[in-house]
């Protein structure tokens, strides 16, 4: 995702006053992130906060950024300003509980049938979030569909997923290429040289998403598509942000110099998303992020051991015989919990390690209260195998939480906490709604709050 942002900024100056040429400064004075980059950061936010993944959610999110940064370089497009600013009044009756009927009022954002390159330009998140191409395809016809309806619109927010997609899991360009011609119709069998003296400014995704998706085509690396990309003219910015993003998933590599420029424009919010979306996306399974470019602006306290992580894991669930209620899928989601509420205070191993092992010594799926207590005794058995890495300090931490987990609702150390809300976060499973005022962090309750878990619990109900 950093790299479409730095591909929106670079492209920024461009945008209207088009450079046909490879050679030029990569970031001037004037160089800004635009509205791609704010919807960019907005999608991202979306995905890492609502994991049902809702269009009320999405809806929201994209407003609360376009009021937070209301005057972007370049500004918004024309009917996504006139769809920020401008809902529809809703009017509809309501029957109460005593039967009568009430009218109320309320606003709403409808689609727009747009087939522009909105919806492509701000879709890089979606990219890194999931383990199948199906799944990415899904989610970002979601993305694209609550203002970018028309299928141009939708179409190009999935070829630009999926390739990011198929870029991090480390296919070909080649096989990128069949792929995105076979799938979704788009002419790349031009190069850059080609498009270049007859290019111009061009707002619809099928006019920006192929030459952007050749741009990546012809790079020799990351630096080589931002040229690449500019060089072709047209919505500059757009085109150069959706090539970049799709170059920084396929070469995982970006210039420390680049990285650190772009770091510096960017206002906080928009770095602690990015931040997140390293520890929590797929980045951090590539050997790209943290390792690479980003690690100077991640605390290290924040940075699992994945290692060890991984060989508790294999070693735990060798030796699990009960269902799958406490097993394994849960014991992946409790994990995936416990990245979304660390802080610099939260130790990111001791919560991993607790995720695989808190359940570990459950005698059944009922009501076993002392699971947690035996746990803590039998990691002892651990102490100079699994876990002889770990620090006195993060050992005793590790204990306290698993034996803490089933019989203590909040400890006030930031570490055992965030343990204990990764667990009661997937609730759920049990036909159980995570209560906020059960959770003993303000990032657990936060996503409580923030969680439509009424699908999820009523599908667990119904079989």
């Amino acid at each position: 995702m950093l790299g479409a942002i730095i591909g929106d900024t670079v492209g920024s100056i461009y945008e209207f006053n088009n450079i046909k040429t490879t050679d030029f400064p990569l970031f001037s004075d004037d160089c800004r992130y635009t509205d791609d980059s704010i919807m960019t950061v907005a999608v991202a936010d979306w995905l890492l906060n609502d994991e049902s993944h809702s269009v009320q959610y999405l809806i929201d999110t994209l407003v609360m950024y376009a009021h937070e940064y209301p005057c972007p370089l370049g500004g918004y497009g024309g009917g996504f300003h006139h769809w920020l600013c401008c809902p529809t009044t809703v009017f509809e009756e309501v029957r109460q509980d005593d039967g009568s009927i009430r009218k109320t009022m309320r606003q709403s954002r409808e689609p727009y049938n747009s087939w522009g390159n909105g919806s492509a330009m701000r879709t890089s998140a979606v990219g890194w979030m999931f383990d199948s191409i199906e799944e990415t395809e899904r989610v970002a016809e979601i993305q694209a569909a609550v203002t970018h309806n028309h299928p141009e619109g939708i179409k190009g927010a999935q070829a630009t997923s999926a390739a990011i997609f198929m870029a991090r899991n480390d296919k070909s360009k080649q096989e990128i290429k069949r792929y995105i011609e076979s799938k979704y119709g788009y002419n790349l069998s031009k190069t850059c040289d080609e498009i270049r003296p007859t290019y111009t400014y061009e707002e619809s995704c099928q006019g920006t998403v192929p030459p952007a998706l050749i741009a990546f085509l012809d790079s020799k690396d990351f630096e080589d598509c931002l040229r690449l990309a500019v060089s072709l003219g047209g919505d500059c910015d757009t085109l150069t942000c959706i090539a970049a993003g799709i170059a920084e998933a396929y070469y995982k590599d970006i210039p420390q110099w680049i990285v650190e420029k772009m770091w510096g424009l960017l206002p906080e919010d928009f770095r602690e998303v990015i931040r997140r979306l390293c520890l929590e996306s797929f980045y951090r399974k590539v050997e790209y992020l943290p390792i690479k470019s980003l690690v100077k602006f991640i605390p290290s306290n924040m940075i699992p051991d994945e290692t060890i992580i991984k060989d508790v894991r294999e070693y735990v669930h060798s030796r699990w015989t009960l269902g799958v209620t406490h097993g394994i899928i849960h014991w992946d989601r409790v994990y995936e919990n416990g990245k979304k509420l660390l802080t610099e205070e939260v130790n990111p191993l001791v919560v991993g390690l607790f995720a695989y092992l808190h359940d570990s010594c459950r005698n059944d799926d009922g009501e076993d209260y002392q699971h947690g207590e035996r746990a803590a005794e039998w990691m002892e058995t651990l102490r100079d195998s699994y876990l002889r890495t770990l620090t006195d300090e993060e050992y005793s931490l590790l204990k306290e939480a698993c034996r803490l987990h089933t019989i203590e609702h909040k400890t006030g150390n930031p570490t055992i906490d965030a343990c204990f809300d990764a667990d009661r976060l997937d609730l759920w499973r049990v036909g159980i709604t995570p209560n906020p005022d059960r959770l003993a962090t303000e990032k657990g309750k936060e996503i409580a709050c923030n969680t439509d878990y009424e699908p999820l619990v009523r599908k667990v109900i119904n079989g």
